[in-house]
């Protein structure tokens, strides 16, 4: 998931939360508010007649109470259903037969009991079902009315969130990415938003930061790298980077110098490549244990050894070899130094042979003399 999701996702939660609690808490919650303020006006109806009743009681005007009453459910018809009068001992004085009318659906009736009372004396009770369906609808249509409304507002605020969730905190990000993407391929003149007062722009000033450190750093790497190839590719040895299994990694332009061979002709090819047909054939892998030597035991490391090697066009050459041993990328890699001593050893050879002619010119005249 990226963060986009991630960023929206505690808005839409929120508003799912709240959408929970309208439906289930707050919706129920006004409709059995909107029953009892039904229930509550039917009261307010039957007191306004209550005076009326209470003179018809007290005088035993049967008459006047049942017409009175009569009146009542004639006004209030399908709405208030099995209206009865009962004295105060709790017998039915009006309908004088029980009303056998067709109820509507019971959630839809609110049973109310209404008190006669003067001074204190209590003159009887009316009971009545009151029909709130259509008090229940309207109720329900204002509760949809402002559940709508509510609705509304919060994806306005969402969307407004949501803009600028996208362009404060998304776009910033998606710049500071692109940027980080194009530094890991080495390009440092990546275009990086303009840092605000906040974390992002906190961020995106860290990040120029890094970046110019970065560059600065990679500069001086790379000057090191090339001083060191320079000396490298100038000094008069010829150098090989070995692996440990003895395979040649890379050369400097001092061996095509010294053997003939360029880099490309040498890397991946064995040690024993240099050596001449004969030493080759007798000792399979001479080089390459002796790399090996030299890594596990450390018997030719940093130390000189004068062997024959092959040059490309195919003459042998006298070299001088130096194994050096370090550790690169985690792995174990040698450096091969050679000189080639074929001067030198002319040299030694010639001063070899005038010391034994003269050693031989000092025999003779010592011979003559002696005869």
């Amino acid at each position: 998931m990226n963060i986009k999701p991630k960023l929206l996702l505690p808005p839409l939660l929120g508003m799912a939360a709240f959408l929970v609690f309208l439906q289930f808490y707050w919706a129920p919650l006004q409709i059995e508010h909107a029953k009892e303020v039904f229930a509550h006006s039917s009261h307010h109806l039957i007191k306004a007649g209550e005076s009326d009743l209470q003179r018809s009681i007290l005088e035993h005007d049967l008459a006047a109470l049942y017409a009175t009453l009569d009146h009542q459910v004639e006004e209030h018809r399908g709405e208030w259903f099995r209206l009865t009068l009962f004295d105060d001992t709790g017998k039915r004085v009006y309908p004088l037969f029980p009303e056998e009318s067709v109820l509507p659906p019971a959630d839809d009736l609110i049973p109310i009991v209404y008190k006669l009372d003067l001074s204190g004396t209590e003159l009887g009770r009316i009971s009545v079902l009151v029909d709130w369906s259509n008090g229940r609808r309207h109720a329900q249509d204002s509760r949809d009315q402002l559940v709508m409304m509510v609705v509304g507002i919060m994806a306005a605020l969402f969307l407004a969130n949501l803009v600028g969730i996208h362009h404060l905190l998304y776009l910033p990000l998606v710049h500071l990415k692109a940027a980080a993407d194009k530094l890991a391929k080495g390009h440092f003149n990546a275009e990086l938003p303009k840092p605000g007062n906040d974390e992002i722009g906190q961020l995106t000033r860290a990040f120029g930061t890094m970046r110019g450190e970065l560059e600065e750093s990679l500069g001086t790497i790379k000057g090191s790298e090339e001083r060191q190839r320079v000396i490298l590719e100038t000094m008069g040895d010829g150098l090989l980077i070995v692996s440990d299994r003895g395979k040649i990694l890379s050369s400097n332009s001092s061996i095509t110098r010294i053997l003939g061979y360029q880099e490309s002709e040498l890397v991946g090819h064995s040690l024993d490549i240099l050596l001449p047909p004969s030493v080759r054939s007798r000792h399979p892998g001479y080089m390459r244990r002796m790399v090996h030597d030299g890594g596990a035991h450390d018997r030719v490391i940093g130390k000189n050894r004068w062997l024959q090697a092959q040059h490309r066009d195919g003459h042998l050459i006298d070299i001088s070899l130096n194994i050096g041993k370090f550790e690169s990328e985690g792995s174990i890699q040698y450096s091969a130094v050679i000189r080639d001593i074929t001067l030198e050893k002319r040299a030694e050879q010639a001063l070899i042979d005038a010391r034994a002619a003269a050693e031989r010119a000092n025999r003779s005249k010592s011979e003559f003399l002696a005869n």
